[in-house]
């Protein structure tokens, strides 16, 4: 779950933290249904259960690291220069 600290020194968590983040760029209009009581236990729980398993909805829906290991071996861009000059690999069973 999303936790963030206020000015004050309080811990927000949730729905709680993403109603303040969102009202503190003026986009509270985006989240305006956490603000109504009667409907705050239910999106807490819908919530908790989408950040227990964002990384999966995060594949199902196509995003993610690509792979960047092949044959025992990673490669490593340095410097920013083109991925053909400043390639080193390592294997997996070097300790670096």
């Amino acid at each position: 779950e999303l936790h963030s600290l206020t000015s004050e020194g309080r811990v927000l968590v949730g729905i709680d933290s993403m109603l303040a983040a969102y009202t503190l760029v003026d986009r509270g209009w985006l989240v305006a249904p956490l603000r109504f009581g009667w409907l705050r236990p239910s999106l807490a729980w819908f919530y908790r259960g989408f950040a227990r398993n964002r990384y999966r909805f995060s594949r199902w829906l196509g995003y993610g690291a690509p792979a960047r290991c092949n044959n025992n071996s990673c490669g490593i861009n340095l410097y920013g220069t083109p991925p053909t000059q400043a390639r080193t690999h390592l294997s997996h069973s070097d300790p670096a």
